[in-house]
């Protein structure tokens, strides 16, 4: 995620890093969302839906509805304190996934999971990370 997000990680190094740069620059997006999200996304129901949380990302579900998606290292702990119940026709997605770079996997949920339009979008940023992870050019 963080690659993706900033073009640079610590997590991995040397060649490792520069084989998943390769990959990410390549991979479709459709590949790219079932690799991350994979069993990490749990739908839920807000319980009270007056009560905004900014820290949530937003689109809409093919349906109309508000769709709000937040990745978390701990979902469980943040369903207890945003007050959500597990809810397979709930609005509320969370990835749980220890990440630095949560926008990148934002728009990769809003890709898989919100309505066309939103999802189209969310497919050219993530597009654009790809495009953008061009390989560095060789010091002269």
């Amino acid at each position: 995620a963080e690659l993706l997000e900033t073009g640079s990680t610590e997590q991995i190094s040397g060649s490792q890093r520069s084989r998943l740069r390769a990959r990410l620059r390549t991979i479709s997006v459709a590949d790219l969302s079932y690799q991350v999200l994979g069993d990490r996304v749990t739908l839920w129901r807000n319980t009270n839906p007056t009560s905004a949380d900014e820290r949530l990302a937003q689109g809409l579900t093919t349906t109309g509805q508000q769709l709000d998606v937040k990745v978390t290292s701990d979902s469980q702990a943040l369903s207890r304190q945003l007050r959500l119940l597990e809810d397979a026709d709930g609005e509320t997605l969370l990835v749980q996934l220890d990440t630095t770079a949560p926008s990148a996997i934002q728009d990769i949920v809003l890709y898989a999971y919100a309505d066309e339009r939103t999802s189209s979008a969310a497919r050219r940023r993530i597009e654009a990370r790809q495009a953008g992870m061009a390989r560095p050019s060789p010091s002269p």
